[in-house]
């Protein structure tokens, strides 16, 4: 009998253990800031406020936004972000096609692209300790 409870509570303690080891874990690697993110996603929203849809505007946003793609996809425990800036990519790149692009359809996908821009810049600045 003193042999089980002995053993009973060994493996509380385990599971004690381990159940705090992982919840700590995720406490401590939250995202952080990132001035370049930040930077980056406030170039964009404020490129495509402009609204010219020129192609050295438009070249200039998918440049930015490859970079950023990249750059937020391999910062460590940030995939909600990269995530978002991954759909915003996606986004400019519809307009960078190389064909006649109608100004309606440019003027509302830069609206789309600046909306998407600012709501991660500010989810981006939120992180700054």
């Amino acid at each position: 009998m003193k042999d089980t409870t002995a053993f009973t509570f060994i493996c509380m303690g385990l599971q004690l253990v381990v159940l705090t080891v992982v919840l700590g874990c995720s406490t401590i690697f939250v995202p952080h800031w990132n001035a370049t993110e930040y930077n980056d996603l406030v170039t964009i929203a404020a490129e495509s406020s402009r609204g010219t849809c020129q192609t050295e505007q438009v070249e200039t946003l998918s440049k930015l936004s490859t970079h950023l793609r990249h750059y937020s996809e391999f910062l460590p425990n940030n995939e909600l972000m990269a995530a978002g800036v991954a759909q915003m990519d996606t986004t400019i790149q519809t307009l960078n096609t190389g064909g006649i692009i109608g100004s309606t359809f440019c003027s509302l996908k830069l609206r789309t692209i600046h909306t998407m821009a600012t709501s991660l810049a500010k989810a981006s600045g939120e992180k700054q300790p």
